[in-house]
This record gives C-alpha cells, structure tokens and sequence, in this order.
C-alpha cells in the first residue's frame, strides 16, 4: 500500500520480474478537505483491499520538503489497522534525484542536524526506507524496493493479517 499519492483509493497488479505485485494507492487521508463521509469509504477502502494482507505500509515523503504531518499519518495507519501494522511500514523517500546536485547520500542527507524531522520518522518506522530517483529509470530501483519489501515479511514471519 503506497499513502499519499492520489485523491482516490486506487488498485493494481502487475508482474515484476516473477512475482505477482498488487499495489493500492490511497489519497492523504488527513486532508482537511475530505468530508467526514469521503474519508469513511476511503478507510472502508483500504481495510477491504488490504483483506489478503500487507506485505508492507510504503510512505511517500518527498525527501527534502517533508509534508510535515507524517507523525500523524503513522498514527492514523496504526488506528486504521493496528498497532502492530508498524513493523511494516517503511519511508518511501522520493526526489533522491535532488541528491546528486548536492553529492550526498540518502543516509549523509539524513544525518543532517536540520533533519531531525525525518530522523524521528525514521526511528518510528524501525529505520526502514528507500529513496526513488525519478531520473534513474533502471529496473534496479524496483528491484530493489521489491527486496527491501521481502526483507520486511521476512522479518515479520509473513503479510501484516488484519484480525
């Protein structure tokens, strides 16, 4: 399940490689503009797709402009699923492509004092997360997001079932 990304909950599978991938897409679900009614069937949404399981939570966070409620969107999934769903979101970090005018790694730009934002986001995900690079259109990146996804289920014995 990828947050943040759409104004509607959107579904799609697709074959990577030899895994089978299925992706929901959901729109933020603390924007103000959501009515009470909007936001009920979103949730409804989300809980019915996600009914097979959750290999993993992705959370998009533009790298060097966090939105700034992030906290509250971990909180809002924990409530929305339980509070055990955390061990399997993971940061998505997007514009890593800005880091290579600035020559830094994501783990360098992370480390910065003025980030301490993204740090606290950071330890409360368990330190897991990838950086996309929308210049870098290479199979790799998926590659590597899939493995990092099978890290997470591995770690966790399996999908996040909802009870």
């Amino acid at each position: 399940m990828v947050l943040g990304k759409e104004s509607e909950v959107c579904e799609g599978e697709t074959q990577i490689g030899e895994k089978q991938v299925h992706v929901i897409i959901s729109p933020d679900l603390l924007d103000p503009d959501l009515s009470k009614e909007k936001l009920e069937m979103l949730k409804e949404q989300l809980v019915s797709g996600c009914s097979a399981g959750l290999s993993s939570v992705l959370l998009t966070v533009p790298l060097e402009e966090p939105v700034g409620n992030e906290d509250e969107i971990l909180d809002f999934i924990k409530c929305l699923f339980s509070p055990e769903v955390q061990k399997y979101i993971m940061i998505l970090f997007t514009h890593g492509d800005e880091l290579e005018d600035l020559e830094q790694t994501t783990d360098e730009h992370l480390k910065q004092k003025d980030r301490a934002d993204l740090q606290r986001l950071l330890t409360e995900c368990g330190g897991r997360f990838y950086c996309f690079n929308i210049k870098n259109k290479s199979d790799g990146q998926i590659q590597g997001l899939l493995q990092k996804i099978e890290g997470i289920m591995m770690e966790n014995g399996g999908k996040f079932i909802m009870e």
